[in-house]
Parts: structure tokens; sequence; C-alpha cells
């Protein structure tokens, strides 16, 4: 799994419809940073449930009317602008879709689609690196993450995304606003991407 071979390219139509999956089941993240529940095929996006064949949510919207007067519509039924990571009211997917603590937006957004590549840090530890179709990138490991999006004035064509809050580091730098520890979901992620081999220690 280190040989940067792509391990799992998914596309979806606007709605959230798997369109093409080179390996089911082989990871949990879904349509727009959901997590998609493999008995039912239904994504959940924190306080809600999502059905992407209907374009519609399982629950009612318990704020009511906030996002207009469709209280199962998805995103007011414009998915191809808005996402809805917490179930409760729509956004416009811009270049901070996470917060400190929050967790990965995979396969959100414009786009939809995104691929998943094992790797090998500089110190041989194990990691996964995210990449959407969208130019965003995530890099997971099992003490940070680190996020790019695009920006055309770089020389890469990439800018790393600064947290609120980052990992602890050096006394040189005693907070690095460019990593963020990574959160259980992550770790369970990157784990099963990468499991540890037997008899090794992290």
């Amino acid at each position: 799994l280190t040989d940067n071979s792509v391990a799992q390219e998914i596309d979806y139509d606007e709605y959230g419809v798997v369109l093409a999956d080179s390996n089911p089941g082989f990871q949990p993240f879904g349509f727009a940073g959901g997590i998609t529940d493999q008995h039912t095929n239904l994504v959940r996006f924190g306080a809600r449930d999502y059905m992407a064949e209907v374009g519609r949510w399982t629950l009612m919207d318990s704020s009511l009317f906030t996002d207009g007067l469709g209280l199962y519509h998805y995103v007011s039924q414009d998915p191809i602008n808005y996402i809805d990571i917490s179930g409760y009211n729509k956004r416009f997917p811009g270049p901070n879709l996470t917060n400190a603590g929050g967790t990965i937006g995979i396969g959100g957004g414009r786009g939809g689609g995104y691929t998943v590549t094992p790797r090998t840090t500089r110190g041989g530890g194990r990691g996964v690196r995210v990449n959407f179709n969208d130019g965003r990138v995530v890099d997971i490991t099992k003490d940070r993450v680190k996020e790019y999006r695009p920006n055309p004035n770089t020389r890469s064509g990439k800018e790393r995304v600064i947290f609120d809050e980052g990992t602890p580091r050096t006394e040189r730098w005693p907070n690095d606003p460019k990593k963020r520890p990574p959160t259980p979901e992550e770790l369970d992620f990157l784990n099963r991407q990468c499991p540890v081999a037997s008899g090794e220690n992290e």
C-alpha cells in the first residue's frame, strides 16, 4: 500500500447517487463528507440521514424553515452549490470545509469524486492522502492532518489551510496552525486504509 497506487475512486451525480466506485466498502466516507451506512446506503450528516436516491432527508428539518419551505429537501434542492455537513442547514462549500477538531469533508462539494492513496511519511509512518476532483487535498497521519485548497496564484497551484487551533509543535513553534490533530473518524479511516503490520509499534 505504499506504491502510491489509487486505492479507491468514487463518482457521484449531483444528488449523491454513486455512479462508479472502484472499491465498494473500502472506507466509510460518502457523498459531500457524510458517513455512508453500508447496510442501508443512507448517508449520515450530523443530525440527519440522507437518501441520495430521492434527494431527501429521512427526518424533517428540526430548525423548521431555516433552509426554506421544504423540510425534507437537501440543501434547498441545490446540491451543486451547497453542502450540509451538520444536517441542520446548508452552506456554501468554501475553502474552509473544516474547523479545528472537525471531520474532513471527504466526497463533498463541487465535483463530487475523490481518490484515496495510502503512503509512507518521511519518518516512515503510515499516511493516507485524499485528492478531491475539485483540487482539495487532505493528508492524514496518526499525529496530524494537513489540508490544501486550490490557489492558481501559487507555484504548486495549492495552498495550505490555516486552522484556528493547530497541533502542538516544537519550542520554536508552540502551535502550528497548518496542521491539526486527527479526529477519531479520521484515525479509523487511516487504520482501515493502512493497517498496522503485525508486530509493528507506533
